[in-house]
């Protein structure tokens, strides 16, 4: 039985919200394995190693908190939300 696009995102899906970055990284690697430039480079970039500051860590808190409590834009409304509509 073949494997089918849709059984590949039954299978994401149901991944754990805190693996998904573990996760993607091993898809990117498949994914790089293509030969793809782009995806190759983007593996190969460094580690981004500087610091939070205050203001980012604070800002974090904040979004966090409008997640917990809905205040969010659904993907199909975020175009006209940030006046990208014609």
């Amino acid at each position: 039985m073949a494997t089918t696009r849709e059984d590949l995102h039954r299978l994401v899906d149901a991944l754990p919200n805190n693996t998904w970055a573990r996760e993607a990284g091993r898809l990117a690697l498949l994914y790089a394995q293509t030969g793809d430039p782009f995806y190759l480079s983007l593996l190969s970039a460094p580690v981004e190693d500087e610091d939070s500051t205050d203001e980012e860590i604070a800002d974090i808190g904040l979004d966090e908190a409008r997640v917990a409590h809905g205040d969010v834009v659904p993907d199909e409304d975020l175009p006209a939300a940030l006046g990208w509509t014609n």
